[in-house]
C-alpha cells in the first residue's frame, strides 16, 4: 500500500516537470528494480531451501495438468460461487473504470491535466485503504463477518451507479460523483472485500488453494473485465451515447453481486462448522 500510495504522489509531481512518454520510463525502470528483486529472493529462497533440506518436512508436489484448476471448479459448487462473484468483480469495476474515464475526456481537456487527475485519485484511494487497513478492518470484519463484507462493496457500487445516473440526468458534478465513487470503491476492495475474499479459500483443499484459486483471480477476473468492456461501449451506444443510461444498467450487475457474496458468506461459516472432506 505504501508504494501504491508512493506511485501517484511521484506522478502527480512528475506530470508538470517532465514530458509524459518519460513516465514509461520511471515505470519500466521500476519493474526491472523489481524483477532483480525478485531474481535475488528467489536465488535466497533456493539456498536457504537446501540448507534446510534435512530438517524440512517437504509437502508432496501437486500433480495434475493446466486444466486441473477448472475441473475443481466446475466440480465444486462453492467454488462456482466464488467464481461467479470474482467475474461480476470484475464487470462491475471495468464499468466504474468506463464511466470515470469518459467523465474525465469531457471534463478535462489536457493531457497533462488528466494525468495529474488519475495520479490524485489514486492516491487518495490508496491513503484511505491504508487508514482503512491499519484501524478498521479487522474492526469491521468483526462486525460484519466475511458475509457482511462480501456485500459491502456490492452495495457501494450499487449506491454509486444510483447517484452517478442521477447525477448525468440532471446535470449535475458528474466529476465529483465518479472521483469520490471511485475512491471509495477502491478503498474497501483493497483493504475489506479483497481480506473476506481470500478468506473464502481457508476452507478448502490445498489443491483448491493453488489451483481453483488462479483460474478464478486470472481467467474469471479478466473474462469478467473484457466482457464489460465490449459490453459497455455496446450498451452506450445502444442508448444513444447515454452514460446515465449505462450507470443504472449497472445496477442489476451490482445487485446479482451483492447476492453471490451473501449466499458465500453463509457457505463459508457452513463449511467452517462441517469442513469439507
Amino acid at each position: 500500500t505504501l508504494g501504491a500510495i508512493a506511485g501517484p504522489y511521484a506522478t502527480e509531481k512528475l506530470a508538470t516537470r517532465i514530458d509524459l512518454n518519460w513516465l514509461f520510463v520511471v515505470s519500466a525502470v521500476l519493474v526491472e528494480l523489481a524483477v532483480v528483486c525478485a531474481a535475488l529472493l528467489g536465488r535466497r529462497a533456493d539456498r536457504r531451501a537446501t540448507a534446510a533440506s534435512a530438517t524440512a518436512r517437504h509437502e508432496v508436489p501437486l500433480s495434475g495438468n493446466a486444466w486441473t484448476g477448472w475441473k475443481l471448479v466446475v466440480g465444486s459448487k462453492y467454488l462456482q460461487g466464488v467464481a461467479t462473484y470474482t467475474f461480476l468483480f470484475g464487470v462491475v469495476q471495468t464499468f466504474i473504470t468506463f464511466q470515470q474515464n469518459y467523465i474525465v475526456e469531457q471534463a478535462i481537456s489536457g493531457a497533462v491535466e488528466r494525468t495529474e487527475y488519475f495520479a490524485s485519485v489514486e492516491k487518495y484511494a490508496q491513503s484511505l485503504t491504508l487508514v482503512v487497513q491499519l484501524f478498521l478492518t479487522a474492526r469491521i470484519l468483526r462486525w460484519i463477518g466475511f458475509g457482511g463484507a462480501l456485500i459491502a462493496l456490492p452495495l457501494i457500487g450499487g449506491l454509486g451507479f444510483a447517484a452517478l445516473g442521477s447525477a448525468h440526468m440532471i446535470g449535475g458534478a458528474t466529476l465529483g460523483v465518479v472521483t469520490l465513487f471511485w475512491v471509495l470503491f477502491r478503498a474497501f476492495n483493497n483493504s475489506t472485500m479483497k481480506a473476506a475474499r481470500e478468506a473464502l479459500y481457508v476452507t478448502t483443499s490445498r489443491e483448491e488453494k493453488y489451483k481453483a484459486k488462479n483460474v478464478n483471480d486470472t481467467f474469471v477476473f479478466r473474462a469478467g473485465d473484457l466482457l464489460a468492456a465490449w459490453g459497455f461501449d455496446a450498451l452506450k451506444n445502444a442508448l444513444s451515447h447515454s452514460l446515465a443510461g449505462a450507470a443504472f444498467a449497472a445496477l442489476p450487475a451490482a445487485a446479482l453481486w451483492g447476492a453471490v457474496g451473501a449466499w458465500l458468506g453463509r457457505e463459508e461459516k457452513r463449511r467452517e462448522r462441517t469442513p469439507p472432506s
